[in-house]
């Protein structure tokens, strides 16, 4: 279990219940979704696997069942053409286009337009 996932995971939780774990719940849940996955119970791992079990399949930031690491793509649309086009779904490993985005190196770029973007 990855900590993207499960941080994920929790939120979806969270989201779908309409309140967010407490501290004291954490550890628990983080237990029954490692215990889930790990007996197959979930469908799919991440939060596939809640919003299925809680009826709420909008509650997850997840592409191709990958949950969004740290970039939101709205705020980064070289980042949504990443998650969009990877194999992968939402991963930042395969493509990190936030770099000329955000950190405006080597090259800077819009981030709130596809211009340049490929192909």
């Amino acid at each position: 279990m990855d900590t993207i996932s499960a941080a994920a995971t929790l939120s979806a939780w969270g989201e779908a219940r309409g309140r967010f774990p407490s501290p004291e719940e954490i550890g628990p849940l983080l237990h029954d979704i490692a215990h889930r996955w790990a007996r197959g119970i979930c469908s799919r791992r991440g939060p596939g696997g809640w919003r299925e079990s809680l009826g709420k399949p909008r509650v997850s930031m997840s592409v191709k069942s990958l949950e969004l690491p740290a970039y939101d793509p709205r705020g980064a649309y070289g980042m949504a053409l990443a998650y969009a086009t990877s194999n992968r779904g939402g991963c930042h490993l395969r493509a990190y286009p936030i770099s000329h985005e955000i950190l405006r190196k080597p090259v800077a770029s819009d981030r709130f337009s596809f211009s340049g973007r490929g192909g």
